[in-house]
């Protein structure tokens, strides 16, 4: 069953792959429109690096490089990534697990009666 579930989860597993990257881009691109460079605590980071702070801020609130220093566009980015990935993802993950469930459970009884 689990080799059934880890199918089912590489299209979910894709969708929230773009929206950590999007969510990561629109704070990227928005530190580099206000600043000359996109800077966490002052000092000028790669792409890379802020696509791993982003990641660790929404998905483990992971916020030791001063979200006191946001403007409201990214305050906004930041509630949009959080309500998106914890309540619409996450509901849609268990979804996914529990319809995969159902559908292997039903072969298993099906291939009972045979």
């Amino acid at each position: 069953m689990l080799t059934v579930v880890i199918q089912d989860m590489q299209q979910f597993a894709i969708v929230i792959s773009f929206v950590f990257i999007a969510v990561a881009n629109a704070f990227y691109f928005d530190d580099l429109i206000i600043h000359d460079g996109a800077q966490i605590d002052g000092e000028t980071v790669t792409y890379l690096e802020y696509i791993r702070l982003i990641y660790g801020m929404v998905l483990f609130a992971d916020f030791s490089h001063a979200p006191d220093k946001f403007n409201a566009r990214q305050w906004f980015f930041f509630f949009f990534a959080t309500c998106f990935v914890f309540l619409i993802m996450m509901n849609l993950l268990i979804a996914l697990v529990g319809d995969t469930y159902a559908r292997v459970n039903q072969n298993k009884i099906q291939s009972q009666y045979h």
